[in-house]
């Protein structure tokens, strides 16, 4: 079992304090209630240097960044397969470059049996039915078959990205609201995901974010080989 950081920022500037050794270096710097601290000055950086200097573990949202898994290096050698379908429900899906979402393969017929067409390095979703999705990476093997290289949802994910951010960053529009940045909806690996979520503020419509979360947004995104146009 990890253990939790004396101090944790779970939103932009905002903090849960687990040791009380915190309260004196947090005072004058922000408001306290109780275990939750919100930063109301401008010196983050010094204040999170004296936290660590007098002993006290420190975990902050950009911490987390660094610590996001990287894509792989590029897969993709562009070789086509057929690869038979085991049963009826058996559906394939791709990571689309276009849409940065999981599109459906068509089935083709070959000799009376059905099967997909998969490139060699894609990023592939496979469900059975209504099951849960399982993740795989397209590899060839003899002859003009596909066999699948079992991953997780991150890993396939992180290929996916991989592959399509080799040559140049991937450019995306994400639009002003406000003063707030309205991210883009695409599929993202799960850590990745999740720690957008700290970032996210409410909103009936949209999901944004605001201030310093949009630098964080931002530096997330680019892990992924992303660069968020803004564009008002």
């Amino acid at each position: 079992m990890s253990h939790a950081s004396d101090v944790e920022e779970l939103a932009p500037d905002r903090y849960i304090v687990r040791n009380v050794r915190a309260y004196p270096i947090l005072k004058g710097e922000g408001v306290l209630r109780g275990q939750l601290f919100e930063l109301t000055t401008w010196r983050r950086d010094g204040l999170i240097g004296r936290l660590r200097m007098a002993g006290l573990s420190v975990s902050t949202l950009s911490d987390r960044i660094a610590e996001l898994p990287n894509p792989p290096p590029v897969s993709l050698s562009g070789r086509a397969g057929w690869r038979a379908l085991t049963s009826p429900i058996e559906r394939f899906s791709r990571f689309d470059a276009a849409t940065l979402h999981w599109q459906p393969i068509e089935p083709t017929e070959r000799e009376g049996r059905a099967g997909v067409v998969l490139v060699s390095g894609h990023a592939l979703r496979r469900r059975k039915g209504r099951g849960s999705a399982d993740f795989y990476i397209a590899a060839t093997e003899r002859g003009d078959g596909i066999r699948l290289l079992p991953a997780t949802e991150t890993v396939a994910l992180l290929t996916g990205y991989a592959n399509m951010t080799a040559a140049a960053p991937l450019l995306l529009t994400a639009q002003l609201h406000n003063e707030a940045l309205i991210l883009p909806e695409i599929e993202l690996p799960p850590p990745y995901r999740e720690l957008l979520e700290h970032l996210i503020v409410p909103d009936d419509k949209h999901r944004l974010v605001v201030g310093r979360g949009r630098e964080l947004a931002e530096q997330i995104f680019a892990k992924l080989g992303i660069q968020l146009i803004v564009q008002a």
